[in-house]
């Protein structure tokens, strides 16, 4: 029964976004055509200030855990903090097939890079991917797919199948910091060399950073020179376990 329901709620609003489409991607609310949120959400996002993170591990500075920690990548841009309207936002696009929600995360990715990585000549753009599991599960791989769109925007060519999942990995949410570096050691593999190349990496979240200094070593395994990060949303450090 409850999946009728949901088949019957996703056909209604497959409906609804064809005749109304000009909707908040985070609150539903109307919008003038071409704006992606309400003046209330655009101006009260949770937008990550990059003046006040270290610029290697992405926590606050006064959190930075640089000194205590080994980490494979370069550096890492977050954009929002992962509460309210923008957990929302990307929750919606990520867990509720709104997928054409992905072209404002997609250029407010390419924006940040534009402005936080410039001057650096990335030679490929790849992401963390997901297990067969979970793109069965939700239809599409939401990482590939926001991939492809900073890929088009940016131009930074997209290394196709770069990194895959070995094996399902259970869900992070509320493992301790421990258990999550278990969870992702020995989960991803890489597929082809990339000697000598710059490569950029998107996730959708960063919570601890493990997941993304696996996939990172993995990058370096393959022979990257360097790995930089980009994540939609980014996790408070107290608000992580561990």
């Amino acid at each position: 029964m409850k999946t009728l329901f949901d088949f019957l709620k996703k056909c209604a609003d497959f409906i609804l976004e064809i005749f109304f489409p000009s909707t908040c991607i985070s609150c539903g609310d109307a919008i003038d055509e071409g704006e992606y949120l309400c003046g209330y959400c655009r101006n009260n996002i949770e937008r990550i200030n990059p003046e006040k993170r270290c610029l290697k591990c992405g926590y606050e500075k006064k959190d930075c855990e640089c000194k205590y920690r080994v980490f494979y990548f370069e550096n890492i841009i977050s954009l929002y903090e992962n509460t309210g309207i923008a957990k929302k936002a990307y929750y919606r696009y990520k867990l509720n097939h709104k997928r054409h929600y992905a072209d404002f995360f997609a250029r407010a990715i390419s924006l940040a890079i534009a402005s936080e990585y410039y001057g650096i000549e990335f030679d490929g753009i790849c992401y963390v991917p997901s297990s067969k599991r979970s793109i069965l599960k939700k239809g599409f791989d939401h990482s590939e797919e926001l991939c492809r769109k900073v890929s088009q925007i940016t131009g930074i060519k997209l290394s196709e199948d770069l990194l895959y999942c070995k094996s399902f990995i259970r869900s992070q949410h509320k493992s301790s910091f421990e258990d999550r570096i278990k969870n992702v050691a020995g989960k991803y593999g890489y597929r082809y060399n990339l000697r000598g190349k710059n490569i950029l990496l998107l996730d959708d979240i960063k919570t601890t950073g493990a997941t993304l200094n696996e996939c990172a070593k993995q990058l370096l395994y393959a022979g990257a020179d360097k790995v930089y990060c980009v994540t939609v949303l980014a996790q408070k450090k107290k608000d992580t376990k561990g």
